[in-house]
Protein backbone atom coordinates (compact mmCIF):
# COMPACT_ATOMS: atom_id res chain seq x y z
CA UNK A 1 0.00 0.00 0.00
CA UNK A 2 1.60 3.29 -1.14
CA UNK A 3 1.86 6.29 1.16
CA UNK A 4 -0.41 8.39 -1.08
CA UNK A 5 -3.19 5.84 -0.51
CA UNK A 6 -3.21 6.24 3.28
CA UNK A 7 -2.19 9.91 3.53
CA UNK A 8 -1.94 13.11 1.53
CA UNK A 9 -0.69 16.67 1.87
CA UNK A 10 -3.10 19.57 2.32
CA UNK A 11 -2.72 23.34 2.62
CA UNK A 12 -2.28 24.45 6.20
CA UNK A 13 -1.45 27.48 8.33
CA UNK A 14 0.95 26.61 11.13
CA UNK A 15 1.84 28.54 14.26
CA UNK A 16 5.27 27.86 15.74
CA UNK A 17 7.66 29.81 17.91
CA UNK A 18 5.46 32.89 17.90
CA UNK A 19 4.79 33.20 14.16
CA UNK A 20 2.41 31.96 11.46
CA UNK A 21 3.59 30.18 8.33
CA UNK A 22 1.67 28.99 5.28
CA UNK A 23 2.59 25.59 3.88
CA UNK A 24 1.44 22.01 3.52
CA UNK A 25 0.94 19.25 6.08
CA UNK A 26 0.36 15.51 5.87
CA UNK A 27 -3.05 14.15 6.93
CA UNK A 28 -4.53 10.64 7.02
CA UNK A 29 -6.88 9.64 4.23
CA UNK A 30 -10.30 8.68 5.61
CA UNK A 31 -12.17 6.33 3.25
CA UNK A 32 -15.70 4.89 3.45
CA UNK A 33 -15.76 1.11 2.97
CA UNK A 34 -19.07 -0.75 2.77
CA UNK A 35 -19.15 -4.36 3.95
CA UNK A 36 -21.56 -6.67 2.09
CA UNK A 37 -22.10 -10.10 3.65
CA UNK A 38 -23.80 -12.77 1.51
CA UNK A 39 -25.33 -10.03 -0.63
CA UNK A 40 -26.63 -8.05 2.36
CA UNK A 41 -25.21 -4.58 3.03
CA UNK A 42 -24.09 -4.57 6.66
CA UNK A 43 -22.35 -1.31 7.45
CA UNK A 44 -20.17 1.45 6.02
CA UNK A 45 -17.01 2.07 8.02
CA UNK A 46 -14.79 5.14 7.80
CA UNK A 47 -11.27 3.80 7.79
CA UNK A 48 -7.75 3.78 6.40
CA UNK A 49 -8.05 1.72 3.23
CA UNK A 50 -4.92 -0.40 3.68
CA UNK A 51 -6.48 -3.77 4.55
CA UNK A 52 -10.21 -3.73 3.69
CA UNK A 53 -10.33 -7.54 3.46
CA UNK A 54 -9.04 -7.99 7.02
CA UNK A 55 -11.28 -5.18 8.28
CA UNK A 56 -14.41 -6.70 6.75
CA UNK A 57 -13.75 -10.19 8.09
CA UNK A 58 -12.67 -8.88 11.48
CA UNK A 59 -15.74 -6.69 11.83
CA UNK A 60 -18.12 -9.51 10.88
CA UNK A 61 -16.45 -11.93 13.29
CA UNK A 62 -16.21 -9.47 16.18
CA UNK A 63 -19.91 -8.67 15.74
CA UNK A 64 -20.94 -12.33 15.66
CA UNK A 65 -22.09 -12.21 12.03
CA UNK A 66 -19.48 -14.83 11.14
CA UNK A 67 -18.65 -17.43 13.78
CA UNK A 68 -16.33 -19.77 11.87
CA UNK A 69 -13.58 -18.37 9.65
CA UNK A 70 -13.29 -21.78 7.95
CA UNK A 71 -16.78 -21.22 6.51
CA UNK A 72 -15.70 -18.09 4.58
CA UNK A 73 -15.84 -18.87 0.87
CA UNK A 74 -14.55 -15.61 -0.62
CA UNK A 75 -13.57 -12.03 0.21
CA UNK A 76 -13.61 -9.66 -2.78
CA UNK A 77 -12.43 -6.05 -2.54
CA UNK A 78 -13.73 -3.49 -5.06
CA UNK A 79 -11.80 -0.30 -4.43
CA UNK A 80 -13.61 1.63 -7.18
CA UNK A 81 -16.96 0.95 -5.49
CA UNK A 82 -15.43 1.10 -1.98
CA UNK A 83 -16.97 -2.25 -1.10
CA UNK A 84 -15.91 -5.60 0.31
CA UNK A 85 -18.07 -8.62 -0.56
CA UNK A 86 -17.79 -11.49 1.90
CA UNK A 87 -19.33 -14.86 1.12
CA UNK A 88 -19.80 -17.51 3.78
CA UNK A 89 -21.52 -20.88 3.96
CA UNK A 90 -22.82 -20.22 7.47
CA UNK A 91 -26.58 -20.65 7.30
CA UNK A 92 -27.26 -18.71 10.50
CA UNK A 93 -26.09 -15.41 9.05
CA UNK A 94 -29.17 -14.51 6.93
CA UNK A 95 -31.47 -15.21 9.90
CA UNK A 96 -29.47 -12.98 12.20
CA UNK A 97 -29.38 -10.19 9.64
CA UNK A 98 -33.10 -10.49 8.99
CA UNK A 99 -33.72 -9.77 12.66
CA UNK A 100 -32.41 -6.23 12.08
CA UNK A 101 -31.75 -5.71 15.74
CA UNK A 102 -30.93 -2.15 16.72
CA UNK A 103 -27.24 -1.23 16.59
CA UNK A 104 -25.66 0.21 19.72
CA UNK A 105 -23.70 3.44 19.21
CA UNK A 106 -20.50 2.93 21.16
CA UNK A 107 -17.86 5.21 22.63
CA UNK A 108 -15.78 5.10 19.44
CA UNK A 109 -15.76 8.90 19.09
CA UNK A 110 -19.52 8.75 18.45
CA UNK A 111 -19.11 6.53 15.41
CA UNK A 112 -18.49 3.05 16.76
CA UNK A 113 -21.27 0.59 16.01
CA UNK A 114 -22.12 -2.81 17.42
CA UNK A 115 -25.23 -4.96 17.02
CA UNK A 116 -27.41 -5.71 20.02
CA UNK A 117 -27.37 -9.46 19.43
CA UNK A 118 -23.57 -9.54 19.54
CA UNK A 119 -23.15 -8.04 23.01
CA UNK A 120 -21.51 -10.63 25.29
CA UNK A 121 -22.10 -13.47 22.83
CA UNK A 122 -19.37 -15.90 21.80
CA UNK A 123 -16.83 -14.98 24.50
CA UNK A 124 -13.97 -17.48 24.42
CA UNK A 125 -12.10 -18.87 27.41
CA UNK A 126 -8.81 -17.10 28.16
CA UNK A 127 -5.67 -19.09 28.94
CA UNK A 128 -4.05 -18.62 32.33
CA UNK A 129 -0.41 -19.32 31.43
CA UNK A 130 0.47 -15.90 29.99
CA UNK A 131 2.67 -13.95 32.43
CA UNK A 132 4.05 -10.42 32.09
CA UNK A 133 6.75 -8.63 34.04
CA UNK A 134 6.46 -4.84 34.31
CA UNK A 135 9.42 -4.46 31.93
CA UNK A 136 7.60 -6.60 29.34
CA UNK A 137 4.65 -4.19 29.44
CA UNK A 138 6.84 -1.10 28.92
CA UNK A 139 8.80 -2.90 26.18
CA UNK A 140 5.65 -3.76 24.22
CA UNK A 141 4.36 -0.20 24.43
CA UNK A 142 7.73 1.11 23.20
CA UNK A 143 7.60 -1.37 20.30
CA UNK A 144 4.10 -0.19 19.38
CA UNK A 145 5.25 3.43 19.39
CA UNK A 146 8.30 2.62 17.28
CA UNK A 147 6.08 0.91 14.68
CA UNK A 148 3.74 3.91 14.31
CA UNK A 149 5.32 5.74 11.35
CA UNK A 150 2.00 7.04 9.98
CA UNK A 151 1.06 8.43 13.39
CA UNK A 152 4.43 10.16 13.66
CA UNK A 153 3.83 11.80 10.27
CA UNK A 154 0.18 12.78 10.74
CA UNK A 155 -0.77 12.43 14.45
CA UNK A 156 -4.07 11.14 13.06
CA UNK A 157 -4.23 7.40 13.78
CA UNK A 158 -4.92 4.87 16.49
CA UNK A 159 -2.40 2.05 16.55
CA UNK A 160 -2.77 -1.57 17.54
CA UNK A 161 -0.50 -4.61 17.60
CA UNK A 162 -0.68 -8.31 18.37
CA UNK A 163 2.22 -9.70 20.37
CA UNK A 164 3.48 -13.02 21.60
CA UNK A 165 5.79 -12.63 24.55
CA UNK A 166 7.92 -9.55 23.87
CA UNK A 167 7.59 -9.72 20.06
CA UNK A 168 5.08 -7.83 17.89
CA UNK A 169 3.59 -10.15 15.28
CA UNK A 170 1.09 -7.83 13.55
CA UNK A 171 0.80 -4.03 13.52
CA UNK A 172 -2.24 -2.11 12.25
CA UNK A 173 -3.23 1.57 12.25
CA UNK A 174 -6.55 3.25 11.52
CA UNK A 175 -8.53 6.42 12.15
CA UNK A 176 -10.72 4.35 14.51
CA UNK A 177 -9.42 2.16 17.32
CA UNK A 178 -12.21 -0.38 16.65
CA UNK A 179 -11.10 -0.67 13.02
CA UNK A 180 -7.48 -1.29 14.00
CA UNK A 181 -8.54 -4.13 16.33
CA UNK A 182 -10.87 -5.63 13.70
CA UNK A 183 -8.07 -5.59 11.09
CA UNK A 184 -5.94 -7.70 13.41
CA UNK A 185 -8.86 -10.04 14.12
CA UNK A 186 -9.54 -10.43 10.39
CA UNK A 187 -5.90 -11.07 9.55
CA UNK A 188 -5.61 -13.73 12.25
CA UNK A 189 -8.84 -15.38 11.08
CA UNK A 190 -7.85 -15.41 7.41
CA UNK A 191 -4.26 -16.53 8.03
CA UNK A 192 -5.03 -19.09 10.75
CA UNK A 193 -3.04 -17.32 13.47
CA UNK A 194 -4.07 -18.57 16.95
CA UNK A 195 -4.92 -15.79 19.43
CA UNK A 196 -5.53 -17.61 22.72
CA UNK A 197 -1.99 -16.95 24.01
CA UNK A 198 -1.42 -13.51 22.49
CA UNK A 199 -1.44 -9.92 23.79
CA UNK A 200 -3.17 -6.91 22.22
CA UNK A 201 -1.49 -3.50 22.58
CA UNK A 202 -3.42 -0.36 21.65
CA UNK A 203 -3.32 3.43 21.87
CA UNK A 204 -7.10 3.62 22.36
CA UNK A 205 -9.17 3.78 25.52
CA UNK A 206 -10.15 0.52 27.22
CA UNK A 207 -13.94 0.54 26.83
CA UNK A 208 -16.52 -2.21 27.10
CA UNK A 209 -16.77 -2.90 23.37
CA UNK A 210 -12.99 -3.33 23.07
CA UNK A 211 -13.04 -5.81 25.96
CA UNK A 212 -15.86 -7.71 24.25
CA UNK A 213 -13.82 -7.78 21.04
CA UNK A 214 -10.80 -9.33 22.75
CA UNK A 215 -13.18 -11.72 24.48
CA UNK A 216 -14.46 -13.02 21.15
CA UNK A 217 -10.88 -13.15 19.84
CA UNK A 218 -9.86 -15.25 22.84
CA UNK A 219 -7.07 -12.84 23.83
CA UNK A 220 -6.16 -12.94 27.52
CA UNK A 221 -4.36 -9.58 27.83
CA UNK A 222 -5.02 -6.01 26.65
CA UNK A 223 -2.47 -3.21 27.14
CA UNK A 224 -3.26 0.46 26.47
CA UNK A 225 -1.72 3.89 26.87
CA UNK A 226 -5.08 5.12 28.15
CA UNK A 227 -7.57 4.43 30.92
CA UNK A 228 -10.39 1.92 31.32
CA UNK A 229 -14.09 2.60 31.89
CA UNK A 230 -16.03 1.04 34.74
CA UNK A 231 -17.99 -1.29 32.44
CA UNK A 232 -14.75 -2.40 30.76
CA UNK A 233 -13.34 -3.31 34.19
CA UNK A 234 -16.51 -5.21 35.10
CA UNK A 235 -16.24 -7.24 31.89
CA UNK A 236 -12.51 -7.79 32.42
CA UNK A 237 -13.21 -9.27 35.84
CA UNK A 238 -16.20 -11.31 34.59
CA UNK A 239 -14.31 -12.85 31.68
CA UNK A 240 -10.94 -13.13 33.46
CA UNK A 241 -9.08 -10.79 31.13
CA UNK A 242 -6.02 -8.81 32.17
CA UNK A 243 -6.60 -5.11 31.40
CA UNK A 244 -3.56 -2.85 31.71
CA UNK A 245 -3.86 0.91 31.11
CA UNK A 246 -2.05 4.22 31.58
CA UNK A 247 1.22 2.69 30.32
CA UNK A 248 3.46 5.73 30.26
CA UNK A 249 6.20 7.44 32.21
CA UNK A 250 7.34 4.25 33.89
CA UNK A 251 3.87 3.60 35.34
CA UNK A 252 0.82 1.48 34.54
CA UNK A 253 -2.46 0.42 36.15
CA UNK A 254 -3.80 -3.14 36.05
CA UNK A 255 -7.59 -3.14 36.36
CA UNK A 256 -8.34 -6.88 36.24
CA UNK A 257 -6.64 -10.25 35.83
CA UNK A 258 -3.88 -9.40 38.32
CA UNK A 259 -2.60 -13.00 38.41
CA UNK A 260 -0.91 -12.57 35.01
CA UNK A 261 1.39 -9.84 36.36
CA UNK A 262 4.66 -11.30 37.66
CA UNK A 263 5.30 -10.28 41.23
CA UNK A 264 1.64 -10.04 42.20
CA UNK A 265 0.39 -11.91 45.24
CA UNK A 266 -2.99 -11.59 46.88
CA UNK A 267 -1.41 -11.37 50.31
CA UNK A 268 0.74 -8.42 49.26
CA UNK A 269 -1.94 -6.54 47.28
Amino acid sequence: MSNDTVSRKVRALSFKEGSLAAGRTLVVRETPVTIILNGEEIVTLLCIDDAPNFLAVGFCMSEGLIRDAARIESVDVDRKASTVHVRTSEETVPDRLAARETPVITTGCGRGTTFHFSVENDIKEAVDDVRLAPDDIFHLMRELTASSSLYKETRGTHNCALAEGRELLIFRADVGRHNAVDKIYGQCAMQGIPMNNKILITTGRITSEIVLKIGRMGLPVLISRHAATDLAVQLGVKYKRTLIGHVRGGKFITYSGFRRILGYSESGA
